[in-house]
């Protein structure tokens, strides 16, 4: 494949014939980690992970407990009780002390 004219010139990876590689990615030289090259270069890798996610999802997403009726405890109510005519001690006496028991 030949030394570049111009130092951002691609080349060719001799060892695939259809990957295109600059010369800094060629040499190794620079010592960054570049997903983004690194995911066109090679894309079999990506898709590999993409799958990889994407399968782990769906089983995590299967695998999450799920109650249609989930069991709550209720710690506290307020009910009312209007009797219209009536004093509180009537109320008290012949309403809520029976749904209080009954409760």
């Amino acid at each position: 494949a030949g030394a570049p004219d111009h130092p951002h010139q691609s080349l060719t990876d001799p060892d695939t014939e259809r990957l295109p590689m600059t010369e800094t990615a060629k040499s190794g030289v620079g010592g960054k980690f570049n997903l983004a090259r690194l995911s066109i270069e090679r894309p079999v890798l990506t898709w590999l992970v993409i799958l990889f996610c994407l399968f782990g999802g769906i089983q995590g997403f299967m695998s999450v407990g799920r109650l249609e009726d989930p069991s709550f405890t209720i710690k506290e109510a307020i009910v009312v009780t209007p009797y219209p005519g009536a004093t509180a001690e009537e109320v008290e006496d012949e309403v809520t002390e029976r749904l209080e028991t009954a409760i």
